[in-house]
């Protein structure tokens, strides 16, 4: 089944696939970007505010962590998680 601790602030598109066994925590955006759907497989884990977006395919048993933006696939049985922030505009310290 679908397991959501924490069903606070969840979207998702009409076409979005999930598999069996997910568990999903709160304010993710399953979205879709000009008509293409993402997947997401079974026994899968996606932390709290992570955006997947485009046809992306989550691979079974993968794991997505907190604040994640994911563009592209990710294989069954990884993790992935955020990058970095960078600066785009300004300096560091």
């Amino acid at each position: 089944g679908l397991l959501l601790p924490h069903p606070l602030g969840i979207w998702g598109g009409d076409a979005v696939t999930v598999g069996g066994n997910v568990k999903i925590y709160q304010s993710l955006t399953l979205g879709h970007s000009i008509a293409q759907y993402s997947v997401v497989g079974s026994n899968v884990v996606i932390y709290s505010g992570s955006v997947v977006v485009g046809q992306v395919n989550v691979g079974d048993g993968a794991t997505i962590g907190e604040n994640s933006f994911v563009k592209s696939d990710v294989s069954a049985g990884s993790v992935f998680g955020c990058e970095t922030a960078r600066i785009y505009k300004g300096k560091s310290k």
